[in-house]
């Protein structure tokens, strides 16, 4: 497996290297008025992102290249919770962890290695950084809350395409010494 020098990543809280997906436009005026309603933006990492937990004690490594939408909030509550706002830290390895039914971690040599979690489990870690990141623990429990109600919709729909992280991701596991 790839290994990278965690000496680079500081032990505090930053946001990943992100660029907009860009979005393909619609020349019929009802398509695009229905995009406008229902479209989520997907956000691609620009360069590999690792993460400090000291809730989990652990590294969270999400590679380069992954695609994701952020935190998947109904449009209409955009102004209280933004995708892009006190959730993002938190949606990143979600979204990741959801995709792939686990997560990446760091060991202190610098190696990467896979964890399986379940759905609660990774409910629980979107929890901790969006508490961790904002500050604000009661919003975030709304957020796992409602996550915890519909976010079985999102984890079937990634069970049902069945992606590996070893076709997507081919270069975390090739060995690599810095």
């Amino acid at each position: 497996m790839k290994t990278i020098c965690i000496r680079t990543y500081k032990n505090e809280l930053h946001f990943p290297i992100m660029q907009g997906v860009p979005i393909k436009k619609e020349t019929n005026l009802f398509k695009r008025f229905i995009k406008f309603l229902i479209f989520r933006r997907r956000w691609t990492v620009l360069c590999d992102y690792c993460l400090w937990v000291p809730a989990l004690g652990k590294w969270i490594f999400v590679p380069m290249d992954f695609i994701f939408d952020g935190a998947s909030v109904p449009k209409i509550l955009n102004g209280i919770y933004s995708p892009t706002g006190m959730l993002l830290l938190g949606a990143v390895p979600h979204d990741f962890g959801y995709r792939y039914k686990g997560l990446l971690h760091v060991n202190y040599l610098g190696e990467i290695y896979f964890v399986s979690y379940t759905k609660s489990q990774l409910d629980s870690i979107f929890h901790i950084l969006n508490t961790y990141e904002s500050g604000m623990p009661h919003a975030s429990y709304v957020a796992k809350f409602v996550l915890t109600l519909v976010g079985f919709l999102g984890w079937r729909e990634n069970r049902k395409s069945n992606r590996i992280l070893m076709t997507d991701h081919p270069e975390i596991f090739i060995e690599d010494n810095i």
